[in-house]
């Protein structure tokens, strides 16, 4: 207030927001400092490299490049996943239960029903043949059999004279592998066919000191559900024979 009644304003100070300049203090701050440095990436060890992938993602509309062959199944685990997959799928379509041993000692799967089945007399028991499988591509056809190479421990469990039937299941491929398989609308192709052998099938004898030897599958014992459902049939019938023969 002055003489006369005049009034001088008087400038307020400046009201500081001390959140709003800690933020704005921060952002300087960050503002001025160096980039971050981002830390290299982790190598895993024994982890393949991108460059030996070649990878298969599509970029900018390019097709997938392909993995490199040394990268895939090598082709007799290729031929033992096939044939693993064409058996149990004909067993699914018959209605037959397969199971995986614990220990294999050669056997691949047991095939059967594993409820009690009534036989002659009142006996009643479960049938499970046992299956070993094999898969070879490029077999020849003689005097209509297939010829197949066998190892000697392969050939004697044929040949021996069990209760529990043993059977080989044989899925012959074509030779190009690009033919195992045909992926097509609405269906996945096996490119083959698998064929069944037993002891009644087989005739004659390994020679001493030989650790292979050549069989011949009838190309008539060509496996489907019905041909599937027979060898559990026969294995039945067998089995009552069997006890049949041996009753006190």
């Amino acid at each position: 207030m002055i003489e006369g009644g005049a009034t001088i304003a008087t400038p307020l100070a400046p009201v500081v927001d001390p959140t709003t300049e800690a933020v704005r203090t921060v952002s300087s701050s960050l503002a001025l400092s160096a980039p971050l440095v981002q830390a290299p990436p982790r190598v895993i060890e024994g982890a393949p490299r991108v460059g030996d992938l070649r990878s298969t993602i599509s970029l900018a509309g390019s097709p997938p490049q392909p993995l490199r062959r040394s990268l895939l199944l090598p082709d007799s685990e290729a031929k033992r996943q096939l044939s693993d997959a064409y058996a149990r799928a004909i067993a699914a379509h018959a209605g037959l239960r397969t199971y995986r041993p614990e220990y294999d000692d050669g056997i691949d799967f047991l095939l059967g029903v594993d409820r009690s089945v009534q036989m002659a007399g009142g006996v009643s028991a479960n049938c499970l043949i046992t299956v070993q499988l094999k898969a070879r591509s490029g077999l020849r056809e003689r005097h209509g059999t297939i010829r197949l190479q066998l190892e000697r421990v392969v050939y004697d469990r044929l040949v021996e004279d069990r209760e529990i039937p043993f059977t080989l299941f044989v899925l012959r491929l074509p030779s190009s592998r690009r033919d195992w398989t045909c992926c097509g609308p609405g269906h996945l192709r096996v490119g083959g066919e698998m064929y069944f052998l037993q002891r009644r099938h087989m005739s004659g004898t390994v020679p001493r000191g030989k650790k292979s030897c050549t069989v011949g599958v009838p190309l008539a014992n060509r496996l489907t559900p019905n041909s599937m459902m027979g060898l559990i049939l026969d294995a039945i019938g067998s089995i009552e024979a069997l006890r049949t023969r041996t009753a006190p």
